[in-house]
């Protein structure tokens, strides 16, 4: 069309004319300055979106029956990518304001600001004070998903303005990055963005459903977060996957599990689970958190592993793998899922994407058990793969290096793949990647996590360096394979506060808080919420005013 070219938008307006989104006009023209109707947005919209029906049809007084876009305005109304107005009209003729497309790509695709809305949208748009208030909230969630492209000032929206047909196919394209994966057209100058306010340090904890009871109220939420904030901690890591089962209910998690949630863990339902079934402890937490500006970060604790006689292995047994010599267990009795099926992998990134859609977390976190004992992987499935693409059969030795190798790069392809499903549904978030040193995760469970850094988006990597001296811990801090990472991303250190009926001592537990900040890592984060209020020699108290005076030093 002779009149985009050189125009801002050219590359995304033959993009959607390519996929028969937009149409240009007989003369070949596009006219991407023309400005877009109501009914018009309403054409593009069911052409680039598969819509689903969320309310019933409602008649309007100015879409009469023979009304040219009566069938697509009624799908986008029953979708609830736009609504009517109090007077019972549609207004299919009116301009449409860019706040308005906006709105309703934010409505039509369930998107909800991971941060307060007010605070994003007078951060990143310099006009702000004249959004309409009704349009708020969807504003900000398209700035923190990067919906807004704006030319030529990438931070003034021009809210009430009416959307041209280039600035409709840009906002349009930018949520079908999204859903589709497609390549990013615009220069980032041009694209409206938030940037949180993030902390200095990170002051983390973990929060687990075995040996602890946190989780299992609301309650015990309420105090337990009013206490890690009395202390100065900011982020918290939640399990959500454990024991194979997922702590928010699921539909995907029931479909395949049998079972759309259980927070106490266990082979068989426990008699107190029957309290939780009508309870979503992920939801609740984040909005206690979040009230007190808490980051909360959902945490996938048992990664590929589950224990022996998990309900799953009786549903999907080809989901799992096992040692050369038919063993399906480790050492510690768990069973491994088979990280390089593709169903395995499907479900897992089904589970991650129903997630992030559903829930305004501030991030995602894997730790070592993403990934898989060296000495599994000698299934059916992985050793027929492995002689298809490298011509030989799985050597004995389960350390060979070619074969470590092999299954190593494998994992780093699905981790490039969670992350992209992390960045899909909140491109904002963290991925958090929670790793042994990097040595170890590689000899012992195939995670070559450094090289994540490069085919993944990985934002945050807390290492687990769990240590009951100081010289020890102080060492792995210490270790120029992980000091060379630091300026690749920001590196913070798992503490471990102590395990069940073990405590750690407080003045090491103090210690290696200190030395995590002198050796200038980017934070610490503790395992586990119970273990840190748990005394050794010295009183509740003390243990409390320590952490507290460690964490706001």
């Amino acid at each position: 069309m002779r009149d985009i070219q050189g125009h801002w938008a050219q590359a995304c307006i033959e993009y959607l004319v390519e996929q028969e989104v937009f149409a240009g006009y007989p003369d070949g023209t596009f006219q991407p300055e023309k400005a877009i109707t109501r009914a018009e947005f309403a054409v593009i919209a069911s052409r680039a979106f598969e819509l689903s029906a969320k309310r019933p049809s409602k008649q309007f007084a100015d879409v009469p029956d023979d009304y040219w876009a009566k069938e697509v305005i009624d799908q986008v109304y029953r979708a609830a990518w736009l609504s009517g107005y109090t007077n019972g009209t549609f207004g299919p003729g009116q301009l449409m304001p860019r706040v308005q497309v906006l709105v309703a790509l934010a409505s039509g695709l369930d998107l909800v600001p991971i941060h307060p809305a007010a605070e994003v949208v007078k951060a990143s748009l310099t006009d702000a004070a004249t959004i309409p208030q009704y349009a708020i909230s969807g504003v900000a969630a398209a700035v923190e998903h990067r919906l807004v492209v704006n030319v030529p000032h990438q931070n003034r929206l021009r809210p009430l303005d009416p959307a041209t047909r280039a600035e409709a196919a840009a906002f349009l394209y930018q949520a079908l990055i999204m859903r589709r994966g497609l390549p990013q057209l615009f220069a980032a100058d041009m694209i409206a963005t938030f940037e949180p306010d993030r902390p200095a340090e990170l002051r983390g904890v973990w929060m687990t459903n075995v040996d602890s009871e946190v989780l299992f109220s609301r309650q015990n939420l309420v105090e337990g977060i009013d206490r890690l904030v009395d202390c100065g901690f900011n982020t918290l890591y939640p399990t959500v996957w454990n024991g194979g089962f997922t702590l928010f209910p699921s539909a995907i998690a029931e479909s395949v599990l049998g079972e759309k949630q259980r927070l106490h863990p266990g082979l068989t339902r426990s008699s107190r689970e029957a309290a939780q079934d009508n309870r979503d402890m992920l939801a609740e937490c984040l909005e206690i958190a979040h009230a007190k500006n808490l980051r909360v970060i959902p945490w996938f604790e048992y990664g590929f592993f589950a224990r022996r006689g998990n309900s799953l292995r009786s549903r999907q047994p080809l989901w799992f793998t096992h040692q050369r010599d038919g063993t399906q267990t480790d050492k510690h009795s768990m069973e491994w899922l088979n990280p390089f099926r593709p169903e395995v992998q499907e479900f897992y990134l089904a589970l991650i994407a129903d997630l992030m859609a559903r829930y305004p977390v501030d991030g995602f976190q894997v730790d070592d058990h993403f990934g898989l004992p060296v000495e599994f992987g000698y299934d059916a499935y992985t050793t027929q793969l492995y002689r298809s693409e490298t011509g030989q059969s799985p050597p004995r030795d389960s350390g060979e290096e070619h074969w470590m190798r092999w299954r190593a790069d494998k994992l780093t392809d699905f981790v490039a793949q969670v992350s992209q499903t992390v960045k899909q549904y909140r491109p904002q978030a963290t991925f958090s990647v929670s790793p042994n040193p990097p040595g170890f995760s590689y000899r012992n469970f195939l995670q070559d996590w450094p090289r994540w850094l490069t085919t993944a988006s990985v934002d945050e990597i807390i290492i687990q360096t769990y240590r009951w001296n100081l010289s020890s811990f102080v060492n792995e801090l210490q270790k120029s394979s992980v000091q060379s990472l630091k300026t690749q991303v920001p590196i913070s250190i798992g503490v471990l506060a102590g395990l069940r009926n073990r405590p750690m001592p407080l003045p090491i537990l103090k210690q290696q808080g200190q030395a995590v900040r002198a050796n200038g890592y980017a934070g610490m984060a503790f395992f586990f919420y119970e273990t840190l209020w748990q005394p050794a020699d010295e009183s509740a108290s003390l243990r409390r005013d320590t952490l507290k005076a460690l964490l706001k030093a």
